[in-house]
């Protein structure tokens, strides 16, 4: 008799908050059209009450680091995305590491910033 095990891979673009299934490359697009953002990660890092928390890793452009506003900058967001889908979590990064391929490692992210 043969057994066979169906698995899937772990996809670190779908993010499941509060019952929601969202995208994370809808929120990185959406993210993108801010004129200080040079470039984002978002993912999910886990959470107990949510399930997962929206976490957002921000690159901004270099001749706008001094005119960004944190505050601003997540008012701007909750006028173009859903209410669960704005980033609980906010950080500015200098870079984001990417691999052969142009993309980043959200996977290693992940691990970093869990």
């Amino acid at each position: 008799m043969n057994c066979f095990k169906i698995v899937g891979r772990l996809s670190v673009d779908l993010i499941i908050t509060s019952g929601f299934k969202i995208s994370a490359l809808d929120i990185e697009k959406e993210i993108l059209l801010h004129p200080y953002v040079e470039d984002v990660a978002v993912m999910g890092l886990k959470d107990d009450n949510l399930g997962e928390k929206i976490i957002a890793l921000i690159m901004l452009k270099i001749d706008c680091v001094n005119k960004f506003d944190l505050n601003e900058f997540k008012r701007w967001c909750r006028l173009r995305l859903p209410s669960y889908s704005n980033p609980q979590r906010i950080e500015i990064v200098q870079k984001l590491h990417k691999n052969q391929m142009g993309k980043v490692n959200k996977n290693e992210l992940i691990k970093i910033y869990d």
